[in-house]
């Protein structure tokens, strides 16, 4: 995999809600977003981590029955994006199986998806030496991806981005 400084911030952010404006406008969710003000840099590969977010948020948004929430902290070994989204409270999802491919969960979660999705993140973030797993507390969804900074590379940039 190629190996760049891959921006996570108030870009990624903008950038995320203008990828998925029409399916969010389409199913009525606003997204909650709180990442912080500064850009946070990770050593990784710049494709594998846009399809890992493209494909997290995709189907969080896809699949949710309410508004979304999304939150990215970081320290001085890794970055962690989190993604939560409401599930209907007769929900048969399995967490511990969200990862595996095929998967569509419950007849709620059977809307013409493959299985894929999460599976390739999972598939990714291994590759880049991270984690991904999914909680679930009564109807709320979490699922948490971990990216290292590679040999403790990462840069914080807090002015303007151009």
């Amino acid at each position: 995999m190629d190996q760049e400084l891959r921006p996570l911030g108030p870009k990624t952010e903008k950038q995320i809600i203008s990828d998925c404006a029409p399916l969010m406008d389409k199913k009525g969710i606003t997204p909650k977003i709180d990442f912080p003000e500064h850009s946070v840099y990770i050593y990784s590969d710049r494709n594998a981590v846009d399809r890992i977010f493209q494909n997290l948020i995709s189907n969080s948004i896809k699949y949710s029955s309410g508004d979304i929430s999304m939150s990215l902290v970081s320290d001085d070994r890794s970055a962690v994006l989190s993604v939560s989204n409401p599930v209907p409270e007769d929900s048969e999802l399995d967490p511990d199986r969200m990862f595996d491919r095929f998967y569509t969960g419950d007849s709620s979660r059977n809307s013409g998806g493959t299985g894929l999705g999460l599976a390739v993140v999972k598939e990714l973030t291994e590759k880049l030496g991270g984690s991904v797993k999914a909680e679930k507390e009564d109807i709320k969804l979490t699922v948490k991806l971990e990216l290292p900074v590679s040999n403790g590379l990462m840069y914080v940039y807090s002015g303007e981005e151009g």
